[in-house]
């Protein structure tokens, strides 16, 4: 799951220490590099890892589950439902939202993944999402991929257009390690495919919107966005 914040290019924002402050310990790891504006923290949260990168043009809060963050692990079989993952996670929004920085665009990710027993049976389900916009044959098709924007607006005021972008596919994920030794060839081992549903979300205020985001309805704004991401993950591909 991922909050992203782009601030205002007239805020002064110090993102050190942001972490400790949401979460009420230190972070296990952190990164600062003062003469490019980055700060990298990370630490245990909950069920995952949570995941602090900002740079002076863009913040991201990234929650993520198993051991994602390790490019050499092996794939997690770790599975939390998207609803307590996001609970969590907006732990984090509510806390942060209001101390943070003025904001331009803000934005909710989510990569959301359901096991499948095989292609055809993953290519049946996300049939199924796909609300009979797309025909899918799922038992002479391959490498199949749905990307779409629904666009819609906010009641409210201000009244604000969102982007709901979602790409559906069925991926696989296989583990191989190379060990490699002086003189020898090398030794390879490769783990079993795990097949899966997966859904990837980009819901994000438009960028032709004008000025800043008014302070005190971020928190409620960020709601909404993953109100609309829940729509899709329990609905599919609607207007």
């Amino acid at each position: 799951l991922r909050l992203t914040a782009f601030p205002s290019p007239s805020t002064q924002f110090n993102a050190a220490g942001q972490w400790e402050r949401v979460v009420g310990q230190a972070p296990d790891s952190q990164t600062i590099q003062p003469a490019r504006g980055i700060v990298e923290e990370t630490g245990k949260f909950d069920d995952g890892q949570l995941q602090l990168m900002a740079q002076p043009v863009r913040i991201d809060w990234n929650y993520v589950i198993g051991n994602f963050l390790d490019p050499n692990a092996p794939p997690s079989n770790v599975e939390v439902p998207f609803a307590v993952a996001l609970l969590s996670f907006l732990r984090v929004a509510e806390r942060w939202l209001p101390v943070g920085p003025s904001l331009r665009r803000l934005a909710f990710g989510a990569i959301l993944t359901r096991p499948a027993q095989n292609r055809t049976d993953g290519y049946r389900e996300i049939a199924t999402y796909l609300n009979n916009y797309v025909k899918l044959d799922s038992e002479g098709s391959s490498d199949f991929l749905y990307q779409i924007n629904r666009p819609r607006k906010l009641a409210g005021e201000p009244q604000i257009k969102v982007n709901r972008l979602s790409k559906w596919s069925v991926g696989q994920v296989q583990f191989t390690q190379i060990a490699v030794n002086p003189g020898m060839t090398p030794y390879i081992t490769t783990g079993e495919p795990v097949l899966s549903l997966r859904l990837e979300l980009d819901i994000n205020t438009d960028a032709d919107y004008q000025g800043d985001l008014p302070q005190e309805h971020l928190t409620d704004l960020f709601h909404r966005l993953t109100g609309e991401a829940i729509e899709i993950a329990e609905k599919g591909d609607v207007p």
